[in-house]
């Protein structure tokens, strides 16, 4: 059952992740972002296929976190 409600969250996340290209806008201290993760102007820059890729690294990394979760 938590293996199913794990992956419908995944399933979710992805989703929302591929379609979140919106204009929201948040202000945010640049130092506080980690170094691994792009900015909202690095995204846009990406092509369809790099932004792709990196929302499914990002989906990937948290199904690999879970795994890790104590």
């Amino acid at each position: 059952m938590a293996k199913r409600i794990m992956s419908l969250v995944i399933m979710v996340v992805g989703l929302l992740l591929s379609i979140s290209q919106g204009g929201a806008r948040v202000e945010i201290d640049p130092a506080l972002v980690p170094k691994s993760f792009l900015s909202g102007k690095d995204w846009r820059e990406l092509s369809n296929g790099e932004q792709q890729a990196y929302a499914v690294g990002v989906v990937d990394g948290l199904d690999l976190a879970s795994a890790y979760r104590k």
